[in-house]
């Protein structure tokens, strides 16, 4: 199994987990099988992981 840390730029080499850890969505998720993210229940971040959501 491959895991492929990266911060900006376009993990190469699989596309079946997308870990994302910001808030913003990554251009190139729509290539992955699945999406995951971290939620965390200060108010900042909700709202932007609910509008990826939304987006998803």
């Amino acid at each position: 199994d491959l895991v492929a840390i990266g911060w900006g730029e376009e993990p190469a080499g699989h596309d079946d987990l997308l870990i994302n850890l910001r808030l913003e969505v990554p251009a190139f998720f729509g290539r992955f099988h699945r999406v995951a993210e971290v939620v965390t229940q200060d108010n900042a971040s909700l709202a932007a992981l609910r509008e990826s959501w939304r987006f998803y």
